[in-house]
């Protein structure tokens, strides 16, 4: 069975939604997942209680608790680190899954081979759930390589992909990075 590695950060979002966000993903059809949590508000002691009992009764859920703020990328980046799944889902903590998502996600990618990352459509909703309306992902394949050249055109809370095109990605940036300081190596040789 394939494990699944769900990765949320935490800042200053209602008690209320940040508890609804993780029923949704503790409730999952799927259960096969770790459910790592990084709690990037240090002040919000109330959070912290919160993730400390959710931890008692789940034992899929990992914190991480940073010691001040770094901001949503470095948060995320460090739940990536320590994900063991072979498939990272993306939560926000002010929304909620729908209970099949990590299922339906998961079929997806296991029958298409080819393809790394997925998201979804969005079911808007208010404070107190009631749908508001709907963010449609209307971008085919072709759509999708022009458009994200100039934005993302994934919504983060739906993207759901094979955790190996990371290191894929991680090897481009440090050829780049690499690349990079030759140049500027070679700027300054050629100043002296």
């Amino acid at each position: 069975m394939k494990k699944i590695s769900v990765v949320m950060s935490i800042y200053n979002e209602n008690i209320d939604e940040i508890k609804a966000s993780i029923d949704s993903i503790l409730n999952q059809t799927y259960e096969n997942i770790e459910f790592i949590i990084i709690l990037d508000n240090p002040t919000r002691l109330d959070i912290n209680v919160l993730l400390t009992e959710y931890q008692k009764i789940d034992t899929r859920i990992k914190v991480i608790y940073n010691q001040k703020n770094e901001g949503l990328a470095l948060s995320l980046n460090k739940g990536l680190e320590i994900a063991t799944g072979e498939y990272i889902a993306r939560m926000d903590s002010d929304d909620i899954s729908l209970q099949d998502r990590l299922k339906i996600q998961l079929e997806f990618l296991e029958e298409n081979k080819n393809i790394d990352l997925i998201g979804s459509d969005v079911i808007k909703i208010n404070e107190k759930g009631q749908k508001i309306g709907e963010l449609k992902s209307e971008y085919k394949y072709e759509k999708i390589l022009k458009v994200i050249k100039y934005r993302n055109c994934f919504t983060h809370p739906s993207i759901f992909f094979r955790k190996n095109i990371l290191k894929k990605i991680i090897q481009s940036i440090r050829k780049c990075q690499k690349m990079m300081n030759r140049i500027i190596i070679q700027k300054k040789t050629k100043k002296i």
